[in-house]
């Protein structure tokens, strides 16, 4: 269940990359603009970025009772099946995918008048991209909200539901699990409850100005901003609780950080054959017996080990050791 969380946060964040969107609060009008390049001035490029954004939100949200109902699977006889984590799954792509199919029922697409309050309120870019969330011209605002509410209350009650079964099942069989099994079942506990505290405060806060600040009128030029940040920080807090939590994860993790603040290098040892003479040990012995071939004591042959650092990058320094063998 982390490689399925890890796989939708990876897909919201490169979501995120080619959408790059925004929020703007004007006085009961909330803007969604999408500040990427490649994207028109289209509806359906306005909308589809819309809907692929608030699915992939949602569904971080709604893997996260999964979680907590797989993990009670595994360790509970008597629990629910692999089948049933299907169908909940299941059950949440549909919810989302009739959710967001109103969503061009809901915004309003580009217009003047919502360009001349964008720049009103210090917007002046040429061919704004994004949706506009008008309480006055479609009424379809308040469900759309009220159906995020919805679905960030029922996964959390199903998540505290679930929690409290799994823990009677682990006191139960708290006696009878090894060491080992005791330390993954703590590691695991902590990870799916840093997973979804997350979003308790990361989303929960955003979406409430986002449902009712259009209808109580709130502007701001900063807001839109925090809400955005804090939204989109959900993907990087849930890998970080993967990787604090894990031992292993933690080591490789730092030992990578620390491979990457030394400088990179390339070192080899070669062997190079030298006489006595040029190696500073004297002249070399005349050979007495001139048809016979010199032999090793008579050359005093030395080996000299030569140890060569060969940096990269124009900021290491390298060094050559010599020595004899």
């Amino acid at each position: 269940m982390l490689i399925l969380n890890a796989t939708v946060d990876l897909l919201y964040v490169i979501d995120t990359a080619l959408s790059i969107p925004n929020v703007v609060f004007s006085s009961g009008v909330i803007f969604i603009l999408w500040e990427n390049p490649i994207v028109h001035r289209r509806s359906f490029d306005v909308y589809t970025c819309l809907m692929v954004q608030t699915f992939f939100i949602y569904l971080s949200v709604l893997i996260l009772p999964i979680q907590f109902i797989y993990r009670y699977s595994v360790i509970s006889s008597n629990g629910y099946t692999f089948s049933t984590v299907l169908k909940v799954l299941a059950g949440c792509f549909a919810y989302l995918t009739i959710h967001c199919s109103f969503l061009s029922y809901t915004y309003q697409s580009p217009a003047p008048v919502y360009d001349a309050i964008l720049r009103g309120q210090g917007v002046a870019e040429e061919d704004l991209i994004y949706v506009a969330g008008d309480k006055d011209a479609n009424w379809w605002l308040i469900p759309h909200f009220g159906s995020c509410m919805l679905m960030t209350v029922a996964s959390y009650t199903t998540i505290i539901v679930v929690y409290i079964k799994t823990q009677k099942v682990l006191q139960q069989f708290e006696a009878h699990m090894t060491v080992s099994t005791r330390r993954a079942q703590r590691q695991m506990t902590r990870i799916i409850l840093l997973q979804a505290f997350y979003p308790v405060v990361l989303l929960c806060f955003p979406s409430f100005f986002m449902a009712f600040g259009p209808l109580i009128n709130v502007k701001s030029d900063y807001l839109g901003i925090v809400c955005e940040i804090s939204v989109h920080l959900i993907p990087i807090l849930n890998s970080i609780a993967v990787v604090s939590c894990i031992p292993s994860y933690r080591r490789v993790t730092w030992r990578i950080i620390q491979q990457l603040k030394q400088p990179m290098s390339f070192q080899g040892k070669y062997t190079k054959r030298v006489d006595n003479e040029s190696a500073g040990c004297g002249k070399r012995k005349p050979n007495k017996h001139f048809n016979a071939p010199p032999t090793h004591s008579q050359y005093n042959i030395q080996y000299a080990v030569v140890e060569a650092e060969f940096p990269i990058g124009p900021f290491c320094e390298g060094r050559v050791l010599m020595g004899r063998r």
